[in-house]
């Protein structure tokens, strides 16, 4: 079994869910060559900074709720959904 890569990405501005460039182009040409190569993940690892909290924290809920921490964007990006499925066994 290939071992899939490692990645750093910082999600730079949110509108980029809502964009069509030459970076988000790369982010989905991104995702299909690992498809491609390496089959699709079991599971991505997001770790977010925006928190202040006394301690370190794993969502580990089955249907973790999606949290909207900005303001001031079109009420477009805010009906953007992504329905993760958490795991609580990884």
């Amino acid at each position: 079994m290939k071992r899939m890569p490692t990645l750093f990405v910082g999600h730079g501005s949110p509108m980029m869910a809502l964009e069509h460039t030459e970076t988000t182009n790369t982010f989905t040409s991104i995702g299909q060559n690992i498809i491609n190569k390496y089959g699709k993940p079991k599971a991505i690892l997001a770790i977010s900074a925006h928190w202040y909290a006394d301690g370190t924290y794993i969502q580990s809920a089955e249907n973790p709720k999606q949290i909207y921490d900005m303001y001031g964007f079109p009420q477009e990006l805010y009906e953007v959904v992504y329905p993760a499925k958490g795991d609580s066994n990884l």
